[in-house]
This record gives structure tokens, C-alpha cells and sequence, in this order.
């Protein structure tokens, strides 16, 4: 089956290993489904910080040879 992937994490502390856990769960998913795109989305929950510095966007990060983009909201 090709598609896509979407993956939500709520950042609860650090954000690297909420990245990395989540960029593993979602590539795993992604190749059971043969999906064609993978994004894992962070959100983050924190009211004390200001929603230009929650919004961005990473794809740097693989999976078994597959691009998960990563973005921070």
C-alpha cells in the first residue's frame, strides 16, 4: 500500500529523544505500509512559549533509507 504517514508526539521533556523514539515508530510504520512519505509531528504543549519558536520544520532525519520529515508544533 502506498500513502502517507503522520505520526503526532507530545514533547513531555527532551526534544532529541522524542525526535529520535518518534522518527523509529513512524519509519517502522512507513515500512509496513510501503508508505512513500513519513511526517512526525512534536508538539509541544509549553504556554510559555511563543508559537514562532513551536513552528518548524527538520528533514534531515532517515529511516531505513526513507525521509521522515519532522516538524515542530
Amino acid at each position: 500500500m502506498d500513502g502517507n504517514i503522520i505520526e503526532l508526539k507530545i514533547l513531555y521533556s527532551n526534544l532529541d529523544k522524542t525526535i529520535s523514539d518518534g522518527v523509529i515508530q513512524v519509519g517502522e510504520y512507513a515500512a509496513q505500509s510501503q508508505a512513500e512519505e513519513v511526517h512526525l509531528i512534536i508538539f509541544n504543549r509549553d504556554v510559555n512559549m511563543s508559537w514562532q519558536d513551536k513552528i518548524w520544520h527538520q528533514n534531515q532525519y532517515q529511516y531505513d533509507g526513507l525521509s521522515v520529515e519532522v516538524w515542530g508544533a
